[in-house]
């Protein structure tokens, strides 16, 4: 999705001197807790340091872009990009002001609600309840 700010609109392949992209592919992520960060279980007392792996992208839905457009100041293109576009905004910068609150909010209070023990012996299930809260959650991001 490429857009032209002075227009205030993001339109696809905008022809203008300060064309500005926006990365929305799909991207691998591991977002860890551990140590200080390591959800509390209270049913258990304890912590548990744990990882959660997923695939994130950015939703193309116009109004999503172009909040992120407005929002997100974009960086100096480097690469292929230089000298064809004015700005980037990258999809980890976009996951940083965005998702990541909401992922490490949504994952402790899933979390919150079992044993260690039932994380031992439901993976299966408990990854399905924070697959479904997690899209609820960013549903919009």
């Amino acid at each position: 999705m490429l857009s032209c700010r002075e227009t205030g609109i993001a339109v696809r392949g905008a022809l203008c001197d300060r064309l500005i992209v926006v990365e929305s592919s799909d991207f691998g992520l591991i977002e860890k807790f551990r140590k200080d960060h390591a959800p509390y279980m209270p049913k258990s007392q304890l912590t548990m340091p744990f990882d959660v792996r997923g695939t994130f992208a950015v939703n193309n839905d116009e109004k999503v872009l172009q909040a992120i457009f407005d929002r997100i100041s974009h960086a100096a293109p480097s690469g292929t990009l230089r000298g064809h576009v004015h700005g980037y905004i990258g999809k980890g910068k976009i996951y940083m002001t965005y998702g990541k609150p909401v992922v490490r909010d949504v994952v402790r209070r899933v979390m919150a609600d079992y044993t260690i023990e039932q994380v031992a012996s439901s993976r299966a299930a408990i990854n399905a309840r924070l697959n479904s809260e997690l899209r609820k959650a960013l549903g919009n991001l």
